[in-house]
């Protein structure tokens, strides 16, 4: 039989001991009461859809489809016992965040979390390498921005990312190649102010498509980061200290210089230095010019132009 059941339901760990084998149990969170639900016609699928359910105890995971679509539901921590026959888990319209746990079996094929509370997807939000067999992954109509370091199985065939206003899509080569292999099918897309920002932030190999802008590198921008301040305090260490070694040494030159150029000044022979004392009593000598020597010119006789009588001179 298929019962709502009322708001705030428990998907049990196992069913009270009744009469009749159903195949799930929920309790009431308003009075307790507990719904048995038997799965449909067919056996391999059970629909708990609608059902208002916030809290799982146990994931069933004999049921080769489960439909818990329309519910509160916020996280799975832990998962039935048995044979992992869960190919289908259909949890779309729910409100799991981007680091809720999700406990889901390893036979996971297909999974459908549209429509949910995810915002972003990194490294420390769901892993969905822990899915083997995951080849189908539908998140459309949630609120990513951002998908940075996410790794996937290499079974995946089928991501839709729709819906979601993406700011940055970073990936590594590993997960590049996982999008080129023939047949993948990648459903994204980006506002064009998006685009262009994702264009010129893009750290590694930018790779476009029809509206969507793939950053390709290995490991984060906050590693990149970090590497490059690691890079530039490194260079700016060794400029400084280059730097200061360069005009340590000019300083050196310029100080040795300097005490030379004193020393030289202190040794040069001046005449009150006591060099000179043995040569106090000696008279003063000078040095013969080495020039020609000039003629003195002499001073012509006077001549008297006056007429003077001829005649014998006078006596005395």
């Amino acid at each position: 039989m298929s019962v709502h059941a009322d708001p705030g339901a428990t998907l049990l760990r196992v069913c009270p001991d009744i009469s009749a084998t159903p195949e799930v149990c929920m309790r009431s969170g308003s009075n307790g009461t507990t719904t048995a639900v038997a799965a449909t016609n067919d056996t391999s699928l059970m629909d708990l859809s609608g059902r208002s359910i916030n809290l799982v105890q146990v994931l069933p995971v004999q049921f080769a489809a489960l439909n818990l679509s329309h519910n509160d539901i916020d996280s799975i921590p832990l998962m039935g016992h048995g044979p992992e026959t869960l190919a289908l888990l259909d949890l779309s319209f729910n409100s799991i965040p981007s680091y809720s746990r999700l406990a889901l079996p390893s036979s996971i094929t297909t999974l459908d979390l549209s429509y949910n509370n995810l915002t972003r997807m990194d490294v420390n939000s769901i892993d969905w390498s822990q899915f083997p067999k995951l080849s189908k992954l539908i998140l459309r109509g949630n609120s990513i921005t951002t998908i940075e370091g996410q790794r996937f199985p290499p079974s995946l065939d089928y991501l839709d990312l729709s819906d979601n206003p993406i700011c940055r899509f970073d990936i590594n080569p590993v997960t590049f190649f996982l999008f080129r292999k023939p047949g993948f099918v990648l459903m994204a897309s980006m506002t064009p102010v998006a685009f262009q920002l994702s264009c010129a932030s893009c750290p590694g190999t930018l790779v476009t498509g029809q509206g969507i802008a793939l950053c390709v590198f290995e490991g984060t921008r906050e590693h990149l980061l970090g590497q490059t301040q690691d890079y530039f305090m490194r260079y700016s260490i060794a400029i400084t200290t280059i730097t200061v070694a360069v005009i340590f040494v000019l300083w050196c030159r310029r100080y040795k210089q300097m005490r030379r150029d004193r020393a030289e000044l202190s040794m040069r022979d001046t005449c009150t230095s006591s060099i000179c004392a043995q040569y106090d009593g000696v008279p003063l000598q000078y040095r013969m010019s080495l020039s020609p020597r000039m003629p003195v010119p002499t001073e012509p006789e006077p001549t008297d132009t006056k007429a003077r009588p001829l005649g014998p001179a006078p006596s005395t």
